[in-house]
């Protein structure tokens, strides 16, 4: 039997679709440190825009593994018709009273920026690991990671992921 956060992700599968500065008093150099929601590099924004979609992906593993329908944070890193899915996933989720253990293992890559603003990401997730707690298992979970495409697109302040499918298991 397939988990009710695995059966929303895989429906959701078929529609289209995430510094501060200090001184030392002696010597004085600076430091950066990234804030969470901020870029780490403006220089380089295919690190930014990869922060946006890990960021993005922390958040809704810690709200599915709480129960939580609607983290505030996930609006810091998506956007759209992303931001859209993670909150009917999570919100499904929390509705059939399900939370899960484990987290997936991810590998996203950028494999194309058209323009200074938006990013591609491609990534192939094993979330064989993700798992809904007490739940039964399904032999889907042998099928391999799932190929998941996504669009980071910048506003002029941040970078978060405003489009992403999901892809079935196995199409990684």
């Amino acid at each position: 039997m397939r988990s009710p956060l695995s059966g929303l992700i895989l429906a959701s599968a078929l529609a289209s679709a995430i510094t501060g500065c200090s001184m030392t008093a002696d010597p004085p150099t600076p430091e950066t440190s990234p804030s969470p929601t901020t870029s780490p590099s403006v220089t380089d924004p295919g690190e930014a825009a990869l922060d946006a979609y890990e960021g993005m992906w922390n958040v809704v593993i810690d709200a599915s593994q709480a129960g939580e329908a609607d983290p505030g944070e996930l609006g810091d890193y998506a956007s759209g018709d992303a931001l859209a899915l993670m909150q009917q996933t999570l919100q499904g989720a929390s509705d059939d009273g399900v939370t899960v253990v484990g987290e997936p293992m991810m590998d996203p890559e950028i494999t194309d920026m058209p323009d200074p603003e938006t990013a591609t990401i491609l990534d192939c997730m094993d979330d064989s690991q993700w798992v809904e707690q007490g739940g039964e298992t399904s032999s889907e979970e042998d099928d391999g990671p799932r190929k998941i495409d996504a669009t980071a697109t910048h506003d002029g302040l941040t970078w978060r992921i405003s489009e992403m499918r999901i892809w079935e298991k196995g199409s990684c």
